[in-house]
C-alpha cells in the first residue's frame, strides 16, 4: 500500500477540490453517523482515515467505467476500511464528482466518528473501523417516502412489487459477470409510468445480493404503501422507485426529489429536497450466512 506524507494528503485533497469545482454538486440524501465510537483528534486512526479518504478520492479519478472500489489504510487496531459505490447508470465524471465531494464532506457531516455512511443520489460513500467488505448488511438503513399518494394504492403497489421483483431477478442473475445494478419501468395508467432501480455492492455473492434486496423491499408495505416514490438505502444494497424517470439519460431532467425532514440524532439530510419523510434504523444487522 502506498504511503502518503501529510503534505501529499493536503495536496491531493486540494487537487480533488479543483477537479470538482464548477461541477454540479451531487445531491446528498442522508449521512448517518453511527454509534460505533469516536476517534481522538490527531490520533493514528485519524491519520489513517485521511489516507483512506485521499486514496479513494484519487482512485475515483481513474475509474475507466468502474463504479465500485474498496480499500484499507493502516494496521490494526487503527485500520480503517472504506468503499464507494456509484449508481450504475452515471457517467465516470458524475461518479468522480460524487466520490470526491463525499470524501471531503463526510468529515464535516459526522466529525470524529469511527464509522459513517453517506448516501447521495449518485453514490454511496462509507468508512468504518471494522471489516465491511463482502459482508451483507441491511442496517443501518434509511427509508425515504414521498408524502404524495397515488390513487388506487392497491393496484399501484402491486405493479411496484412486480417491477421490483423483476429487477431483483435481473440484478442478481449471473452476478459474476454483472455489476449488480438494474433499472426497470412499468405502466400504471395512460399518463403515468413507474420507474425503479435496484443495486448491490458488487463484492456480494449473487445470493447475498438477492436476499439483501428482497429483505429491504419487504419493508415497503409498512413504510410506503401507496406513496408516489420511495427508497430504502442500506450499506449493502438499495432500491428506489418514482413516478418520473430519475436515472440514465432522463436523470438531469427529473424534478427535484422531495426534501427530507431531519430526524433526531447525529444524522444529516439534504436541504435541497422537499416532502420526503425519513425513517431510519441505526442498529447493525448482519444477515446470517
Amino acid at each position: 500500500m502506498a504511503i502518503f506524507s501529510e503534505r501529499a494528503i493536503v495536496l491531493l485533497f486540494f487537487l480533488s477540490s479543483l477537479i470538482i469545482h464548477g461541477s454540479p454538486k451531487p445531491d446528498l440524501f442522508y449521512s448517518l453517523c453511527t454509534e460505533n465510537g469516536n476517534y481522538e483528534p490527531n490520533s493514528t486512526y485519524q491519520y489513517n482515515l485521511n489516507l483512506l479518504l485521499t486514496s479513494l478520492s484519487s482512485n475515483a479519478a481513474t475509474l475507466n467505467g468502474r463504479k465500485f472500489h474498496n480499500q484499507t489504510a493502516g494496521q490494526a487496531p487503527d485500520m480503517v476500511y472504506g468503499l464507494y459505490l456509484c449508481r450504475g447508470d452515471v457517467t465516470d465524471a458524475v461518479c468522480q464528482n460524487c466520490v470526491q465531494t463525499a470524501s471531503q464532506e463526510i468529515l464535516t457531516k459526522c466529525p470524529n466518528r469511527k464509522e459513517v455512511i453517506s448516501w447521495y443520489d449518485q453514490c454511496m460513500f462509507r468508512y468504518s473501523n471494522r471489516s465491511i467488505f463482502s459482508i451483507m448488511e441491511e442496517r443501518p438503513s434509511v427509508t425515504g417516502s414521498n408524502e404524495l399518494e397515488m390513487e388506487d394504492p392497491d393496484r399501484f403497489d402491486q405493479i411496484v412489487n412486480e417491477t421490483m421483483v423483476g429487477m431483483i431477478e435481473k440484478a442478481t442473475y449471473n452476478s459474476s459477470e454483472r455489476d449488480m445494478f438494474e433499472t426497470g419501468e412499468a405502466k400504471f395508467n395512460a399518463s403515468t409510468k413507474i420507474y425503479g432501480l435496484a443495486q448491490c455492492t458488487p463484492d456480494l455473492s449473487g445470493s447475498d445480493c438477492r436476499r439483501c434486496l428482497e429483505n429491504i423491499f419487504s419493508r415497503i408495505p409498512n413504510c410506503c404503501y401507496g406513496k408516489q416514490g420511495a427508497r430504502i438505502l442500506g450499506p449493502s444494497c438499495n432500491f428506489r422507485y418514482e413516478v418520473y424517470p430519475f436515472y440514465g439519460d432522463f436523470a438531469a431532467a427529473a424534478p427535484l426529489a422531495p426534501s427530507p425532514l431531519s430526524p433526531p440524532g447525529n444524522n444529516t439530510a439534504s436541504e435541497s429536497k422537499q416532502y420526503w419523510l425519513i425513517r431510519f434504523s441505526t442498529f447493525f444487522e448482519a444477515s446470517p450466512s
